[in-house]
């Protein structure tokens, strides 16, 4: 639950404001969540690659 205080112009522009924010949030997180391992193997194919010695191919 929020309350606001305060004087509010247009509190229906507010609480659509909070709510597309609120499910930007959300979605944000579940992408995260989402390509966390594909991420994950990119970082660890890039270490890889940086650790190789110099003319060792590609």
């Amino acid at each position: 639950m929020v309350r606001l205080v305060g004087v509010i112009d247009d509190p229906e522009r507010l609480e659509r404001e909070f709510r597309a924010a609120l499910l930007d949030d959300v979605l944000r997180a579940r992408i995260e969540a989402e390509t966390a391992p594909l991420r994950q193997l990119i970082v660890e194919a890039a270490l890889r690659s940086a650790l190789r010695e110099p003319g060792a191919g590609a």
